[in-house]
């Protein structure tokens, strides 16, 4: 069977847009690991590195300013 380019594409964008599915039990257990992960590499970042990559990549900092801010509103929203 041969795929054309618009099959192959169809299929690329199906599973981009699936999201394993996470049990009950896992998922807590899941969201604290990842929550844990991400306090330990904030602490990690170092302001110079930081500073570089916003100069190399301005076109980026829109991206990454919005997604912490929504970051910060949903554990703003479990306090």
């Amino acid at each position: 069977m041969k795929l054309t380019k618009s099959q192959l594409k169809e299929m690329i964008r199906q599973e981009l847009n699936e999201a394993p599915y996470v049990s009950d039990e896992d998922a807590v257990r899941l969201i604290f690991q990842e929550i844990e992960d991400l306090g330990d590499a904030l602490r990690k970042v170092k302001n110079k590195k930081l500073e570089k990559w916003a100069e190399k990549y301005p076109r980026s900092v829109s991206g990454i300013v919005e997604m912490t801010q929504r970051m910060i509103k949903f554990l703003d929203k479990l306090k």
